[in-house]
């Protein structure tokens, strides 16, 4: 049996737990047989952007980001770029550019042999400003492994304006913090794992804390972290931003005793192949 304490605070949510158990062919981007044109458009005013560096990257079909840039390119004064590939199932390109310290990526274009394909790349204003940020669910899974405990971190945000927010600036660094996710002081070395979001450039744990600088466009973001940690440990769930839904999945075999968690029944833990477990949310 495995034992977990949870408390929550305003603004936290503390757990304690205790365990008793192919790469495209170089140069493809020159003298290339399709074309790939496209505009830089600011999705905060409208209008197309000119003087932005436009890259030409191979897609990574698995993470959506780009793997190496293949040629680069200056939007002109309408905002325009094009770029000179070739064409064909096995050639996937991404196109990227920065604006305001915020990187953006286009969706993966796949052009045919003499076909021009067009490309749309939506940049925004930033603000250094929070206010439109919001946490619409998030969602630990905890699960028994031979290493300790299993912590599965699942988050959806929010942005609702329509400027981009690029975290907090790090001291010494140009980088800025987007994401700022708790991970146990104890947690194995290396076992951190992500998908969505989280699984684009520029992620790590530092001292406790996942971190994460890829920005929040308008809409919505999700991503997943998982790690293993060690026990008997603490896990604190420190709110970033105001968050309408979290949730405490314990799978069988694991004693939960939360502070400020209401216990909502037994039920399926999301997850294929998970068996029904115990389910505490936040609030009454």
């Amino acid at each position: 049996m495995k034992r977990v304490t949870a408390s929550v605070a305003a603004t936290a949510i503390a757990v304690l737990a205790l365990a008793l158990l192919p790469a495209l062919p170089a140069g493809a981007a020159s003298g290339g047989d399709a074309t790939i044109k496209g505009t830089v458009v600011n999705g905060t005013t409208g209008k197309p952007v000119p003087g932005v560096s436009v890259s030409l990257s191979q897609a990574n079909i698995q993470t959506n980001q780009p793997n190496e840039n293949m040629d680069q390119t200056v939007s002109d004064d309408q905002g325009n770029f094009e770029f000179s590939v070739v064409g064909g199932d096995a050639y996937m390109y991404d196109v990227g550019g920065k604006y305001q310290d915020a990187d953006y990526l286009s969706k993966a274009l796949t052009p045919q042999p003499g076909e021009t394909v067009t490309a749309r790349l939506v940049v925004y204003d930033t603000t250094d400003s929070a206010k439109n940020m919001s946490i619409v669910s998030w969602i630990v899974y905890l699960d028994a492994d031979p290493g300790g405990i299993a912590v599965e971190q699942s988050v959806a945000y929010v942005n609702s304006g329509k400027t981009t927010y690029p975290g907090i600036a790090m001291p010494g660094s140009k980088d800025h913090l987007s994401v700022q996710l708790p991970v146990a002081t104890t947690a194995v070395k290396d076992s951190e794992q992500t998908d969505g979001f989280f699984a684009q450039c520029c992620s790590g744990v530092v001292e406790g804390t996942f971190g994460f600088t890829a920005p929040f466009s308008p809409g919505s973001s999700d991503g997943t972290l998982r790690y293993i940690t060690s026990s008997p440990v603490m896990l604190s769930f420190p709110a970033q931003f105001p968050t309408a839904n979290f949730t405490l999945y314990v799978a069988p075999g694991i004693d939960v005793t939360p502070e400020g968690l209401t216990q909502a029944g037994t039920e399926s833990l999301p997850g294929g192949g998970r068996k029904k477990g115990d389910t505490y949310r936040l609030g009454s």
